[in-house]
């Protein structure tokens, strides 16, 4: 139906070292100011048959007592087995030699080298920078320097890690297509940059990779691997993604079947909504790793049920769209019957221990899975402000934590949490100097180093960057219409918070959408752009509503179509706009 081809890796960018340190006699490590993915460019001296060495790390030693001497050396112990060491022998020419690799990649943020003559210049060390993504789609600025860098921080792990598969990690011994890492990402991917064709072809893998039994890969294309439903609903969560996204109908059609015959694998697995052996892993690496797993896996269950009735009346199979939803009833019934307590609201286990976790709420919760939904948000506000507007959840519920906070009305919640400097949060890794997204949210901490997780620790990991997703639809209000698909008719909310302003893009199928605001003296200016052949409902904060320098419900190319919840809704057509709300 369609070609999988997706982009070839290549130079995206040259970077040069800003700065060098000498941690020991002849041994000089170069800052790149960037962890990034690529190959060193050196100019290099050394006399004739003698060898340079080359190491990468994205982090050095702490000054911490248990790392002693190694203060200021890479670390390279999160590496594992990938050794990732360069040589080179020197010809002798008196001007240097240039060495470049050839046949590898690495992930680093610094380059040791040694066996020189003497140390190159800055100048002289430089890395290209390798992704398979081309066009960027998305951008995104506001007033906190911090929420900026965690931005880019953000793009930059998916540089990073979409390497011609989407991998959990480019440094280390795995550089592996683990699907869970792909499913919680792939939303906010799909704002960042045009990576329709790349997650396509992954598609592909994980279906080549799909048992008889049919059930999912863990891992594509290699296979194998472990981590469950939550991982394995890759197949159908970002088939689902880039279908609402790109209105892509042959894409469905392709992934159809092997997306049909996982749904018939968990149905056999048991009761629907009931299941315990779909895992074994739950809120991967979360902060209190507390949540109860079947409740995750079960309610991931319903979430692909129910996007299995969509995209099946998608393309006509209407008679699977009934089946599929009334499973998707079933095991939303059953959820609710085990994993809330009937008389306080809370999660529990499946041993039916109140658990009362923000993923236990947020992930439901965004999947639509409550009875009582108002009182499960109330629950997520009250378990956020008794953990101090900190985040606790992991690599499942991190992705909907401050979506399903702003769904509830809880925005202000949201915007604590992004904004949040202390430990665990997205902020903390900022001001300690972060320039990807880190694997845990203890990757490294002022108090205890990388507390004993030297070994399993990546600090170019874009799982946790997953709030992107929301910066985009909340913050910059740009949010895909429930009912149609590629930006064809969006929905425009942009939910204001403590910032300044905040401005950005993203672009659709259809061109461009621009959004922004700003506090301004008296009011609130917002700006938008609806690109042709487009059409958008705008959700605005309720006020006295200028447009172009007009009342709104008399500016050119808007139609007031009522009040709600406080807001003032309008439809506009294809254009710019400009909207002061005193």
């Amino acid at each position: 139906f369609l070609s999988v081809n997706g982009d070839k890796v290549r130079c995206a960018k040259v970077m040069t070292a800003l700065s060098m340190t000498e941690p020991k006699p002849g041994i000089y490590v170069y800052d790149m100011g960037q962890n990034l993915v690529g190959v060193p460019q050196v100019r290099i001296k050394g006399t004739a048959g003698s060898m340079a060495t080359l190491r990468y790390g994205e982090t050095l030693y702490p000054k911490l007592e248990e790392y002693g001497e190694l203060h200021g050396m890479i670390l390279t112990e999160n590496y594992r087995d990938a050794i990732s060491i360069d040589r080179y022998t020197f010809r002798g020419d008196k001007n240097g030699e240039e060495y470049t690799p050839r046949l590898t990649f690495h992930g680093y943020r610094y380059i040791e080298i040694s066996g020189v003559s003497q140390a190159p210049d800055c100048k002289d060390v430089k890395a290209l920078v390798l992704t398979s993504i081309g066009d960027l789609a998305g951008d995104f600025t506001c007033s906190d320097p911090l929420v900026n860098r965690l931005f880019e921080n953000i793009r930059w792990s998916q540089y990073s890690n979409f390497i011609s598969i989407p991998t959990d990690c480019p440094q280390r011994n795995e550089r592996m297509g683990w699907a869970g890492d792909a499913q919680v990402f792939a939303p906010t991917a799909v704002y960042n940059a045009d990576v329709h064709s790349f997650l396509a072809r992954y598609l592909l893998w994980m279906r080549d990779c799909q048992k008889p039994n049919g059930q999912y890969p863990n891992i594509a294309p290699v296979g194998g691997g472990f981590g469950g439903i939550e991982w394995e609903s890759a197949g159908i969560i970002v088939t689902h993604v880039l279908f609402r996204h790109f209105n892509d109908l042959p894409l469905v059609q392709e992934n159809y079947p092997a997306m049909k015959r996982y749904i018939e694998y968990l149905v056999s697995c048991g009761e629907p909504g009931k299941l315990t052996d779909i895992g074994p892993l739950g809120d991967w690496l979360a902060s209190d790793m507390s949540t109860d797993s079947p409740l995750l896996w079960n309610a991931l269950y319903a979430h692909d049920a129910e996007v299995m009735s969509e995209m099946a009346s998608a393309i006509g199979k209407t008679e699977d769209a009934k089946y599929f939803k009334e499973l998707y009833e079933t095991v939303r019934r059953n959820w609710n019957d085990t994993f809330v307590d009937p008389d306080t609201g809370k999660t529990r286990r499946m041993n039916g221990e109140i658990n009362d976790t923000q993923c236990s709420y947020a992930l439901p919760l965004a999947y639509g899975l409550f009875d009582n939904m108002a009182q499960a948000h109330e629950h997520l506000r009250r378990r956020t402000e008794e953990e101090g507007y900190t985040v606790t959840t992991g690599f499942i519920g991190t992705a909907q934590l401050n979506l399903a906070l702003s769904a509830g009305g809880n925005t202000e919640t949201a915007y604590r949490l992004l904004r949040q400097t202390k430990y665990p949060s997205w902020l903390y890794s900022v001001t300690q100097g972060a320039t990807t997204i880190w694997e845990r949210w203890n990757s490294y901490t002022v108090e205890n180093g990388f507390g004993g997780n030297n070994a399993m620790n990546s600090f170019n990991h874009y799982s946790l960057g997953a709030v992107g997703e929301w910066i985009y639809k909340c913050v910059l209000g740009i949010s895909l219409d429930e009912k149609v698909n590629a930006f064809k008719h969006f929905i425009y909310r942009p939910l204001i918070g403590d910032l300044e302003y905040a401005e950005g893009y993203h672009d659709s199928v259809y061109g461009r959408i621009e959004s922004g605001w700003k506090k301004a003296s008296g009011g609130l200016e917002i700006h938008l752009t609806v690109p042709a052949n487009s059409t958008a409902t705008l959700c605005l904060p309720s006020g006295n509503i200028a447009a172009n320098g007009v009342p709104a419900a008399a500016a050119e190319g808007l139609s007031h179509i009522g009040i709600a919840a406080g807001e003032e809704i309008f439809h506009a057509v294809s254009g710019s706009y400009t909207f002061v709300i005193r």
